[in-house]
């Protein structure tokens, strides 16, 4: 199992931009939305990953049909936390009970939060913290989990890269899911 990191992912341009709190602060759900690679960025977050990731995963960006994306916010006042998961096209495996997983999936901590706690987990017991300016990024089928935040709030973005658009977006570019945890 590989789980790669990248501290300081950002140069300070980006991350004056993203210290905006409005850009990160979401109430009840997360705002999923589809980008396919040959869609010119129509935010900073798209900016991003145009960019910045393309550079990152230039090895196997070509292979990427798009991504989805979504912010996250978990604070230390409420019960969210996100129990372990696999990053999978679950519209498909509703229907069919095929387990797609996306290709490739990330979290990036881009908002200079104070927080405690909130480790992204993974199956093996590994813990990273939501370091500020910090990327992760592992093969999508691993089992993951963001335990509890005890002090503060957690912001993430989190880009999973598809080979296949995902099922969930054939209709819409967007998706508002509300998640247990959120």
């Amino acid at each position: 199992m590989v789980i790669n990191t990248i501290d300081n992912f950002l140069d300070a341009n980006y991350l004056e931009e993203l210290n905006n709190v409005n850009l990160w602060d979401l109430l009840h759900k997360q705002d999923m939305k589809w980008v396919s690679l040959s869609n010119r960025p129509t935010n900073i977050f798209e900016r991003i990953v145009y960019k910045e990731y393309r550079k990152t995963f230039k090895d196997t960006f070509h292979r990427y049909a798009g991504y989805e994306y979504w912010r996250v916010k978990i604070s230390s006042n409420s019960t969210n936390n996100l129990p372990p998961h696999q990053d999978l096209d679950e519209t498909l495996q509703k229907r069919t009970g095929v387990k797609k997983p996306a290709s490739l999936s990330t979290v990036f901590y881009g908002y200079p939060h104070f927080v405690k706690g909130g480790n992204l987990m993974f199956e093996d017991m590994s813990q990273y913290e939501p370091k500020y300016n910090r990327l992760i990024y592992f093969n999508s089928i691993i089992q993951h989990q963001v335990l509890p935040v005890t002090l503060g709030d957690r912001y993430a973005l989190s880009v999973n890269f598809w080979e296949e658009k995902p099922e969930g977006y054939v209709k819409s570019n967007f998706r508002i899911k509300k998640r247990e945890s959120e």
